[in-house]
């Protein structure tokens, strides 16, 4: 992907500036207060009535990042940990730990298993590693999840887990499939399991041996260790989606489709069903349809039998991403939550159109709900046009994330491989360009991240969320027909102002709720706390303990939020204050902020003026702490000793233009 290239010296200025703005002032003995996420002790959670719970009820939530084909040496581990609990990560989604590429991988591991003579042989320098990873993150109270995929790709010597009369024709379909380009055989190659008998066991196989491998660090189990959150099944699969969506298979395993379809068509005594691959007939779609769904969910039924059996306790999600209501039903009925994908234009606050009206259509009730791939879209004309406004899909994440009560929001990606990721676990060359794929070298999206942790659990819930029914079976002709939501209140933005899911129980559905696009185009939820300006693309939030605004300024004045406000009147600024001692902003004793502002292409420093705020004692004073930019924050630290910046004492203060990006207004004791 082109990345777009932002000019300006901001926000690495001279040291000399540096001890200008700082002065010789020394805070003794304090330190920079990291922005924390929920503290939760590691137990077994549960999935209990649409949320996460622990034993006393009390819901979870997840602010987190994919972690991709991560093969840390321990030190790196040790410090990506470390980092990510600062940015207010408690989740970490492991992703392509079975891909068998190494392009991302530099070091000495690039996968779980060899892939030398077959699939089935552990790397155990990669399982060292893996362990030692998970040891970290536990030692900072992150959980992980898991996948009994893993992007695996099978291998011809796989064939010995089942010896027979068609070993070498199975040898020959894999071979082959394998030679296919990822594009055409990504799909095919996650299915396999759900219509081959060899793969199934495979897949059964690596299942066992992930949930019964000891972690030497911790000494339990994956299938017992409460830090996994859940397990998936197959990663962005559906069978009946790959089939509309013209994808095949090699000769052998589609004789094995077919004649499982024969049989299926004598079950249901349909004399002119035609060839499963060609089917016309309404009549014969629909047996298609039902003939797909079948197959499929006795696989589901297999698999979570025998993943109960090796871990009783774990959540299992089977599949993922929005493929019709059919297959949603059936992810509903076979998972202990939901999860969906999305990467939507990252200016989001324009248009009537919004990217909860589309990962929304997976969100079922009493189902936790978890976003477990989410970043702005990588289609490098969007990125090129609208990626300075990414830090507004971060806030928007946080916010309507909250207001619908989604249980995790997990960014796509922090790494892929050990291609960006320095021994500090930060990013060998961290940037101010979009970098979707190595978030670790992405200074914008990082100089908010911690911020809108601390907002998405400062944000009020809906007073109401909506129960609508959806009927199915859908039995889909087509891509288009297939992907219908099948219910027109998940379009048009209802979903910045209303919290809808679904429900296949007709008699636990809420009556339709009303919707009409506001004609100021204002969509504001019911809790009043977030408001979307289409027609100017901005997105603010009100709440007692958290303030927050990003748009394009316009050549207007900086809108006043009752705390905050500037004198920028240009370019696309996003500013985050929140609290973090639980009291509300006047009130509070500790704050944090983050801001960045881009015009024409410039990264541009700005002032913030901090107003209302609470009154100190006489020996009492406000300090501005610096989180980001590190280098900032580390030269700070090493000329004076401290990140801490003195104040001035009122009610209303201006923080300095330059020096920071994110940072914290920390009352201290006054030195003397």
């Amino acid at each position: 992907m082109k990345q777009r290239q932002i000019s300006g010296a901001f926000p690495a200025p001279a040291l000399a500036g540096l001890l200008l703005v700082a002065g010789a002032w020394h805070s003794r003995g304090t330190t920079t207060m990291e922005l924390r996420a929920d503290q939760t002790a590691l137990e077994r959670l549960r999935a209990e009535d649409g949320r996460f719970v622990g034993r006393d009820g009390t819901p979870v939530t997840f602010w987190g990042v994919n972690l991709v084909s991560a093969f840390f040496e321990p030190e790196v581990s040790r410090a990506t940990a470390e980092n990510l609990r600062s940015l207010g990560v408690n989740l970490v989604r492991h992703h392509h730990l079975l891909r068998l590429s190494r392009d991302w991988c530099y070091g000495p591991a690039k996968a779980l298993a060899r892939y030398e003579t077959d699939s089935r042989t552990p790397d155990p320098e990669a399982w060292a590693r893996f362990d030692a990873l998970n040891a970290a993150l536990r030692a900072h109270n992150i959980r992980i999840t898991l996948s009994a995929h893993f992007s695996r790709k099978f291998h011809p010597g796989d064939v010995s887990i089942l010896p027979g009369e068609d070993a070498e024709a199975w040898r020959e379909a894999i071979a082959e499939i394998n030679g296919w380009d990822w594009r055409r055989s990504i799909d095919p190659i996650k299915l396999l399991p759900v219509v081959d008998e060899r793969c199934r066991l495979l897949q059964k196989e690596f299942t066992r041996e992930l949930l019964t491998h000891v972690n030497p660090h911790t000494g339990m189990t994956y299938g017992d260790d409460p830090q996994v959150l859940y397990l998936e099944l197959l990663n962005e699969s559906s069978l009946e989606y790959a089939i509309i969506c013209g994808n095949r298979f090699p000769a052998y395993f589609e004789a094995k489709l077919e004649r499982k379809w024969e049989v299926f068509c004598v079950q249901r005594d349909a004399a002119d069903a035609g060839s499963l691959w060609a089917c016309t007939t309404p009549e014969q779609l629909a047996l298609r349809s039902d003939f797909l769904r079948a197959v499929e969910d006795g696989y589901y039924a297999e698999m979570r039998a025998f993943l109960r059996e090796l871990a009783p306790g774990l959540p299992v999600v089977v599949a993922n991403l929005w493929r019709g209501n059919d297959a949603l039903r059936a992810t509903a009925r076979f998972s202990d939550l939901m999860e969906d994908h999305s990467y939507p234009d990252p200016w989001t606050g324009s248009g009537a159109g919004w990217w909860m009206d589309d990962v929304s259509r997976t969100k079922v009730a009493g189902k936790p709900y978890v976003l477990g791939e989410f970043n702005y879209s990588e289609n490098p004309s969007i990125v090129a046009k609208r990626g300075f406004a990414r830090p507004q899909l971060m806030l928007a994440a946080a916010a309507y994330g909250a207001f619908h009560g989604v249980d995790g929001i997990v960014w796509f990606a922090w790494n892929h491989g050990d291609r960006a990721v320095a021994p500090d676990g930060w990013a060998k060359a961290e940037g101010r360009s979009p970098t979707p794929g190595d978030l670790v070298a992405d200074g914008v999206m990082l100089d908010h991240m911690a911020t809108c942790a601390a907002l998405y659990r400062l944000v009020a819930p809906a007073r109401q969320t909506h129960s609508v029914f959806i009927d199915t079976p859908q039995r889909a002709r087509n891509y288009n027909a297939l992907m219908q939501t099948n219910f027109a209140g998940f379009r048009g933005g209802s979903l910045s102002c209303l919290s809808l899911e679904k429900t296949f129980d007709r008699a636990g559905a809420d009556p339709i709720p009303g919707f009409s696009a506001p004609e100021d185009g204002c969509y504001r939820t019911d809790t009043g706390e977030v408001e979307r300006n289409a027609a100017r693309g901005t997105l603010t939030v009100l709440a007692p303990c958290a303030e927050a605004f990003s748009g394009a300024l316009g050549g207007e004045a900086f809108p006043a939020l009752p705390h905050v406000t500037s004198a920028a009147v240009r370019g696309f600024a996003t500013v985050i204050l929140v609290s973090l001692d639980g009291r509300t902003i006047g009130e509070s004793r500790h704050l944090a902020l983050s801001r960045t502002l881009e015009d024409s292409g410039s990264e541009l420093p700005f002032p913030l003026t901090l107003r209302g705020l609470a009154p100190l004692r006489a020996d009492e004073t406000r300090v501005l702490r610096v989180v980001r930019p590190r280098v900032v924050a580390e030269a700070l630290e090493g000329l004076l000793g401290s990140r801490d910046i003195p104040l001035p004492s009122g009610a209303e203060i201006t923080l300095p233009a330059a020096v920071w990006t994110q940072a914290e207004v920390v009352v201290v004791p006054q030195v003397p």
